[in-house]
């Protein structure tokens, strides 16, 4: 028996901007310590579990920003287990790509990667018992006790227990049912879906031939080595494709603290709280609180001063702040479609965007003018590329940099500088090992948008 582990790390970053974006989702920001969510996630399961064993799912857009992360965490994590869906849906499509990785009979555990969990060692050996346990037929699912109630939630009511094994039957599966029903459930004794599931994939594979002949259709083809159309992909999540339909679920009761990071509400009640019941995430220094209290405060760089307010929701970044009753914060997914049309960049990425070099980080911006921190990691280099409207003035401030500008190859130091006129082929290269280059670029040219970029050759594929 080969055991595995898929974590879902992709999203849209909607549920918690400004602070995600389309271009850098939850999972992959630092809330509680000095790891992502990502990171954590992967740091639980080694604790119990082979690293060789855990694959990343993600989005083209997102598969750096993991790898980049994993880089940090453990260098000996395989490049290859990150893994990208051709296209970005919903869970069930993920679920159903991310298996055709795998052989018949893995058993495969599905992880979301946006988990508060404080107690993980209680988190593992539940998993290590329902791999144990896991059978031919079955799909087990994970249910818990939450003093948080969410419409992002599903909710699950066990069944009679299972003689000889650690976990029950399912009676009833309900997904993301409303506050009110869900209010119901709770009164009798449903528990909150965790949103992991462990199961052999012969077993999944047979219910979802069985139950959704579409998307076994489209595992088929998938495993088949044929390309599926993002038109023939339903956006759906995979508990109310497969789960709600299943007479074939069993579950594992887990006794720990786990926070289903979904909004900041959820945020809210996962974090802990001072005297005043506010929760701040960043710099608690830049929060100066008078007369006020239960406010859940995301501080980037500047001083916050909150004076008699209550239950508010406050993001601060560099370039939008958000702010709405707690209650209401759910509701960030109205104002993000709306954004969508009036300024997209807004959406897609922050001041700072990372690349699969590096990142670089928007300084100043005026008519005709950008300036940006780049930031190369060791070894790295950007793709050799021309710009048809703007031109480029380079000047590194900490490493060396290997220029290549026309036919021309320099090499500077801190404090030199190069111009990159419009129309002229040019590429940046970090030659060090360990340190990072860093660079000032300024912008200067009658259009400055990132679609204007010509590029002739990409160490990463994005010709």
């Amino acid at each position: 028996m080969n055991t595995k582990f898929l974590i879902l790390a992709g999203g849209s970053g909607s549920r918690l901007w400004p602070l995600s974006r389309k271009l850098y989702a939850k999972q992959f920001l630092r809330l509680n310590n000095d790891k992502s969510l990502l990171q954590n996630t992967i740091v639980r399961l080694c604790e119990r579990f082979n690293a060789n064993d855990i694959y990343i799912l993600t989005n083209y857009d997102s598969k750096f920003i993991a790898a980049s992360q994993m880089m940090t965490l453990n260098n000996d994590f395989p490049a290859e287990h990150i893994l990208v869906e051709p296209t970005s849906r919903n869970t069930f499509f993920s679920i159903i790509y991310g298996l055709t990785q795998f052989s018949d009979d893995d058993v495969i555990t599905v992880i979301p990667s946006d988990h508060f969990i404080t107690n993980g060692n209680i988190l593992t050996k539940t998993i290590d018992n329902a791999i144990a346990e896991c059978d031919d037929t079955h799909i087990i699912i994970y249910g818990c006790e939450s003093d948080y109630i969410s419409r992002n939630y599903g909710y699950i009511l066990p069944g009679q227990a299972i003689d000889g094994k650690s976990m029950q039957d399912v009676a009833d599966f309900r997904e993301k049912p409303g506050i009110d029903t869900a209010l119901q459930l709770i009164d009798r004794g449903y528990l909150i879906n965790a949103g992991m599931m462990t199961f052999r994939k012969c077993a999944f594979v047979s219910q979802l031939k069985a139950l959704c002949p579409d998307g076994y259709d489209i595992f088929r083809r998938l495993s088949s080595g044929e390309n599926v159309s993002a038109a023939d992909i339903p956006n759906i999540s995979v508990d109310k494709a497969l789960l709600e339909h299943c007479d074939c679920l069993r579950m594992m009761h887990l006794d720990c603290d786990l926070h289903d990071i979904s909004s900041f509400s959820s945020l809210y009640n996962a974090l802990p709280h001072d005297e005043q019941s506010d929760a701040v995430v960043g710099n608690e220094d830049n929060l100066l609180s008078i007369d006020s209290h239960s406010n859940l405060v995301l501080t980037d760089k500047r001083q916050i001063v909150t004076i008699g307010v209550d239950d508010l929701v406050i993001a601060d970044t560099a370039d939008a702040l958000f702010v709405a009753s707690r209650n209401r914060a759910e509701d960030v997914e109205q104002a993000v479609d709306i954004l969508k049309q009036q300024n997209e960049q807004l959406v897609n990425v922050h001041k700072t965007a990372y690349r699969p070099w590096g990142s670089y980080t928007v300084l100043d911006c005026g008519e005709g003018y950008q300036v940006k921190q780049l930031t190369i990691l060791p070894g790295r280099k950007i793709s050799l590329q021309y710009h048809k409207h703007r031109s480029e003035t380079w000047t590194v401030v900490h490493g060396v940099a290997e220029v290549i500008k026309g036919d021309e190859y320099l090499t500077l130091f801190r404090s030199e500088s190069v111009f990159i006129p419009a129309n002229t082929n040019h590429r940046l290269y970090n030659p060090l090992t360990k340190e990072p280059l860093t660079v000032i670029e300024v912008q200067t040219g009658d259009y400055l948008g990132e679609d204007d970029i010509i590029r002739i050759e990409d160490d990463f594929k994005r010709v």
